[in-house]
């Protein structure tokens, strides 16, 4: 099998943190693992998942993510970024705007700059979003607004959100690798 994530000896402090966040953890995920992080509130599970996902800067150690090695000053190449799905703890939906048109918001990563901005997605991309909307169960909710959603529902919706990435971040505290 082949390793999906990689880390050793990482070491990380928040900005202005008395004690630091993540220190000496090392790591080794194999892809397709399923793997849960566990531990009390504040036990660095999201901040972890944070900085897999190249969202944190400033960290010390070795991590690399499908293959690539992550730089602690540098976000990861933009051409890279798709390939990682992030699920945040919150919904962070749209709520004026469609099921279909949030679940769209997840290949953004993925058109060119023109078509993201005016919100043209190609017919492929219509099919992926279509594809995970009837997969997640909720292909009859496609055009309807998330404000109009229960929570279940918006969970949802937020879970088919990042489409097509080799590795899926959740900040529910679990990682799913393709």
């Amino acid at each position: 099998m082949t390793t999906a994530i990689r880390i050793d000896d990482l070491n990380f402090a928040h900005p202005g943190g008395s004690v630091p966040a993540l220190e000496r953890v090392s790591l080794t995920i194999s892809t397709g693992e399923s793997v849960a992080l566990l531990g009390p509130s504040g036990a660095g599970k999201t901040t972890l998942l944070a900085l897999l996902d190249g969202r944190l800067h400033g960290w010390r150690g070795r991590v690399s993510v499908l293959g690539a090695p992550l730089d602690p000053d540098q976000p990861p190449p933009r051409a890279s970024r798709p390939d990682t799905g992030f699920v945040f703890q919150e919904f962070a939906l749209v709520e004026r705007s469609t099921v279909l048109r949030n679940v769209l918001n997840g290949r953004l990563g993925r058109m060119a700059p023109l078509r993201a901005l005016l919100g043209s997605p190609r017919p492929h991309d219509l099919d992926i979003a279509r594809t995970a909307l009837t997969d997640c169960g909720i292909a009859d909710l496609a055009e309807r607004r998330v404000d109009s959603l229960s929570g279940g529902q918006r969970q949802r919706v937020v879970t088919c959100s990042p489409l097509s990435p080799r590795l899926l971040v959740r900040s529910v505290q679990c990682l799913v690798l393709y």
